[in-house]
């Protein structure tokens, strides 16, 4: 199997940054995101790690509707929780 040579490395990268500028927004964790991670972890047959939890509180405090993962543990967690989730991805 054979790498990518450095120009089309260069041309990837370059494609990866502007998908991120201009699609991906980064949010801050506040002292409410880490209220809401500590009450999701308190169920704990829903199995979430805290960093999961956070991303999950994270995405709630802003209004996200539905959060989507490939994570079949954070997809069972939060049908426990009763949380919108979709792995997005239509079979």
């Amino acid at each position: 199997m054979q790498g990518l040579t450095e120009t089309n490395a260069l041309a990837a990268m370059q494609q990866y940054e502007n998908l991120v500028a201009e699609s991906i927004q980064v949010l801050a964790p506040r002292a409410a995101d880490f209220e809401l991670a500590t009450s999701c972890i308190k169920h704990f047959s829903a199995k979430l790690r805290a960093g999961d939890a956070l991303n999950r509180a994270i995405s709630s405090n802003h209004g996200v509707k539905t959060f989507y993962t490939l994570d079949r543990g954070i997809l069972a967690a939060a049908m426990l929780l009763k949380v919108p989730a979709s792995p997005g991805i239509k079979s």
